[in-house]
């Protein structure tokens, strides 16, 4: 039923902005729709992004991005917690942002469907990231979450280490952490594996 892929055009970047704008603007109001006339959410990160879109059916209800490292540009999270563990990370490999993930309220807390107690639309967004880190060589992705995130995604397997101090960011407290591809390859459970498969032969075919 959902089916997730890399967003190559303009067509399916376009509706990964429309799905943005929807939450952010719309349902969340962490924006102001105003900003954004054409109904359609997007910054100048977007341009250097990898960006994936999940469709249910068919409808699209879900994306995230992934944003890479420039040289001598900051990453979103950088700007919003100052640490000498996150300019360390940079130095060191390859490194990329989870960014503005968004799912429709439909599917947002696992109200349709759940795969171990894990809402399942953001679940797959979550693995589609790992998979295109892991092709891509990226070797650490990092992003800022809040307590209860860290603890869904570590209960599947994903053991994101904090890495500076807590900030009030989006109306809620939020942390910035990061983890290893390889690791979270490693460390994902294995009841959650053939759904990782799945996603692989649909991101990489």
């Amino acid at each position: 039923m959902f089916k997730l892929q890399i967003a190559t055009t303009s067509q399916l970047k376009a509706e990964v902005y429309k799905i943005r704008y929807r939450v952010y603007c719309q349902d969340l109001r962490l924006k102001d729709p105003d900003e954004f006339p054409d109904q359609m959410e997007m910054d100048q990160y977007d341009q250097h992004s990898t960006h994936l879109i999940l469709k249910y059916q068919e409808q699209y209800i879900g994306c995230v991005r992934i944003i890479h490292s420039q040289p001598n540009n900051l990453l979103p999270f950088e700007k919003l917690c100052h640490s000498d563990n996150i300019s360390n990370l940079k130095e060191n490999g390859s490194i990329a942002e989870i960014s503005r993930l968004a799912v429709t309220d439909k599917f947002r807390n696992g109200n349709s469907s759940k795969y171990e107690n894990f809402p399942l639309a953001p679940l797959n967004l979550y693995l589609g990231v790992l998979v295109v880190a892991h092709t891509t060589g990226l070797e650490k992705l990092c992003t800022i979450m809040e307590s209860r995130l860290h603890r869904q995604l570590q209960y599947i397997g994903f053991c994101f280490h904090q890495i500076g101090n807590t900030v009030f960011y989006a109306n809620k407290q939020r942390a910035p952490f990061y983890i290893r591809t390889e690791e979270a390859f490693q460390n994902l459970k294995s009841e959650y594996k053939p759904l990782l498969e799945k996603i692989q032969l649909e991101i990489c075919t």
